[in-house]
């Protein structure tokens, strides 16, 4: 016979999950809008070095950069407190297009340790670009 209470009690410490939550923030930028003023934008939302590369990129995925962007420096600010520039965001893609953040800044940095952590997905239609930044935070458990 298996005492129930023992059992349990195993199964709990072999297995410590703990409880998270997950926080996400989108953001959704009309490609009109960038459309406008494309050129300022982009040195508005990217460093110096990165403006002649993103000049030629075609206007959604500039809106939906700038989107993702705004969506990690809003997590930031919520989520840590951190207030920090679009410009102190950097992206890159893999070969086969998906968007990946860089380490953030060295100030930035040192305030977030969990940078590695936050999760980035860019999607558009034919007039909007979405950005949406998550990561996964540690509940505490009281009681």
């Amino acid at each position: 016979m298996v005492d129930r209470k023992s059992a349990g009690t195993r199964i709990r410490n072999a297995v410590r999950h703990e409880p998270v939550r997950v926080l996400s923030f989108l953001e959704i930028v009309p490609l009109a809008y960038v459309k406008k003023s494309k050129t300022q934008q982009i040195r508005m939302s990217f460093p110096s070095k990165e403006v002649s590369r993103l000049s030629a990129f075609p206007l959604r995925t500039v809106a939906g950069m700038i989107a993702v962007k705004k969506a990690v420096a809003t997590l930031a600010a919520a989520v840590y407190g951190v207030r920090m520039s679009l410009r102190e965001i950097s992206l890159t893609h893999s070969s086969i297009g998906i968007p990946r953040l860089l380490p953030l800044s060295p100030r930035v940095r040192s305030r977030i340790p969990a940078w590695q952590s936050i999760q980035i997905s860019i999607s558009h239609t034919a007039t909007h670009a979405f950005g949406l930044a998550a990561i996964s935070v540690k509940e505490s458990v009281h009681g």
